[in-house]
């Protein structure tokens, strides 16, 4: 027989649909390419649209289709025929390669049908899976005889999918004498072939790990996640997310799902940080794939990304000169004050028995970054800081300048071996190490290591001229190679300072001097301050210009203690103008890579 066309056969009523059973698969294993009625989809089936050709037996050769394989590999597992009525023969079904006509070594098996159910496929389970290329066609063939079992003729419509897609029906004896009629998606006899399901492996990785807030060059925060095989259609992914920062608070939410787009081998999110003036330590942010129907969970299969809190300890794991007999580290509102002492009066934010002292980095926004930044020093007697009046309200307006404010937590109180007339010793060893440790990270902080300043407020505003005085000696024993970076701060400004001049007197502190190389200074005080007056200020603006270091010196009238950064109806508000126009004109706003010192 040279040809099988309809024309030679005996068309028979056209068979009614009948219900398709899928074999028990193991889940998310295995899938059928189903040839037969038309059933519900599922994404654990391929599907198809049938309409029935008549019954024939008019051929002895091997009857089917020709696939060709889609983008990815398919293993294959059973081969199938569907039942047609009255069947009871033992038909070979299996594969060949269509480019040489050649069979598929180990892709053959008997399939008995009797018994069998018709409408129904029966299956054979090959001795050991067979591989299928990619992109290549395969004919998927029975054995039929004239006279025996019948089978249903070509119009059995099929249905293309993503695994492997039917070029048409085929027929034939063997190599080169194989044809294929080119009629796509329809098939002589419908055969089947079940398969290890292909799925994709999709991992993860932080291809950014540190996450900033919003404006800073600390990083995204990038999980980028990756799938192997096809990439024909979306695909989504779960995954779980744990780790020491807060969603919602630290960071906005991730969600849980995350889809590859069709055509994409790759799909990202990133971390979103909110903005958080008082965020402890570094926190991280675990990201967990979840297994799913659709895709196997490869090897990275979590990440992790650090959200940076900005918070370090100063020391490593031992404090030295460490501050004990005091309870842990408490926050409180101070009780305000009467406008003839203060000039915020209404209460603010306090730290006190701080035993464990750190520093906070604030960042600028990337585009104001002048690479310059503050070290701030809160007031507070060395008893207490003031963190939101001279803290973090001063970091904001540094900001502002495109300056980084680094707040510096000391140690408070002071000692009870150390008197009240007199400053504490520990808070100096803190500011010290806090230069150092800062020059230290200037690389890794987009900072300048000859543009690192520092500021304070009353017994804040003492710290910092101590710390631009004795940078020509260490006040503690060098606990690691941090202490051996300079600790010299490029430039100083002093708010309202106490503790500069010897008391009842206007000569400066016996504990104060200004050796060479101390570094230019700002001094600003009001004329009315009743809590550490102004002769502070005066008398060590003397000194400085006796030894000939560079030096501005504001006194406001009527203005008292404790202004901060904030805006008032007194001319003391007019400070942080002024300290703005001695920064821009030292240099220090503006980005360049040498020191103006």
């Amino acid at each position: 027989m040279k040809t099988l066309t309809p024309a030679a056969c005996v068309y028979l009523p056209r068979w009614l649909a009948v219900s398709l059973l899928l074999l028990s698969l193991a889940e998310r294993s295995t899938c059928h390419i189903i040839r037969g009625p038309s059933s519900t989809p599922d994404t654990a089936y391929v599907t198809c649209v049938v309409g029935w050709g008549p019954l024939r037996d008019d051929y002895s050769g091997w009857v089917g289709m020709q696939v060709v394989i889609g983008a990815s590999p398919v293993t294959v597992t059973e081969l199938g025929r569907i039942v047609a009525p009255g069947n009871s023969g033992i038909h070979t079904v299996k594969l060949v390669n269509a480019g040489d006509g050649t069979d598929v070594a180990g892709g053959a098996v008997a399939i008995n049908m009797s018994g069998g159910t018709a409408g129904q496929f029966q299956y054979g389970s090959l001795s050991s899976p067979v591989t299928l290329a990619a992109g290549t066609a395969y004919h998927v063939v029975s054995q039929e005889n004239v006279g025996g079992d019948s089978w249903y003729d070509w119009d059995t419509e099929v249905a293309t999918t993503e695994v492997a897609a039917d070029n048409g029906p085929v027929y034939g004896v063997g190599p080169g004498s194989w044809f294929s009629l080119g009629w796509a998606n329809q098939a002589y006899v419908p055969v089947s072939f079940k398969y290890v399901r292909a799925l994709p492996t999709v991992t993860v990785v932080a291809t950014d790990p540190v996450a900033g807030e919003s404006g800073t060059t600390e990083g995204a925060g990038v999980f980028t996640f990756t799938r192997t095989g096809s990439t024909n259609s979306a695909l989504t992914v779960s995954f779980g997310v744990t780790g020491t920062a807060t969603a919602g608070q630290d960071y906005i939410a991730l969600g849980n799902k995350i889809t590859f787009n069709a055509g994409s081998a790759t799909a990202t999110t990133a971390l979103i940080v909110l903005n958080n003036d008082l965020r402890e330590r570094d926190a991280s942010t675990v990201l967990t794939l979840s297994s799913g129907p659709d895709y196997d969970v490869g090897s990275p299969a979590s990440a992790v990304a650090t959200i940076r809190g900005y918070v370090l300890d100063l020391w490593p794991s031992t404090v030295p000169d460490k501050l004990v007999g005091i309870g842990p580290e408490r926050l409180y509102m101070s009780p305000g004050g009467g406008p003839q002492q203060v000039e915020v009066t209404e209460p603010t934010l306090l730290i006190t028995d701080v035993s464990t002292p750190t520093i906070t980095v604030c960042r600028p926004a990337i585009p104001n970054d002048a690479g310059t930044a503050i070290i701030i020093c809160p007031g507070g007697g060395y008893w207490d800081l003031y963190w939101q009046l001279e803290g973090a309200e001063v970091a904001t307006w540094l900001n502002s300048l495109g300056v980084t404010g680094i707040i510096l937590k000391y140690r408070v109180p002071r000692g009870p071996e150390e008197g009240a007339s007199e400053p504490a010793r520990r808070p100096l060893e803190d500011a010290q190490r806090a230069v150092s440790l800062v020059r230290s990270k200037a690389s890794e902080w987009g900072i300048d290591p000859q543009r690192i300043g520092i500021i304070g407020f009353s017994a804040g505003g003492h710290l910092a001229i101590a710390t631009a005085t004795t940078f020509d000696r260490r006040t503690y024993q060098p606990q690691d190679d941090i202490d051996q970076v300079n600790c010299r701060p490029d430039f100083a400004i002093a708010a309202y300072p106490g503790y500069l001049v010897a008391s009842d007197t206007n000569a400066l502190a016996p504990y104060l001097n200004v050796p060479a190389g101390t570094p230019p200074t700002f001094l600003v005080h009001g004329d009315d301050d009743i809590v550490a007056p102004p002769q502070n200020s005066v008398c060590m603006y003397s000194a400085l210009k006796q030894a000939s270091v560079s030096c501005e010196l504001l006194v406001y009238a009527d203005s008292v203690h404790d202004f901060g950064v904030r805006t008032n109806a007194h001319p003391c508000s007019a400070w942080t103008k002024a300290c703005e126009s001695w920064l821009r004109h030292k240099g220090l706003l503006i980005t360049h890579s040498s020191s103006p010192f």
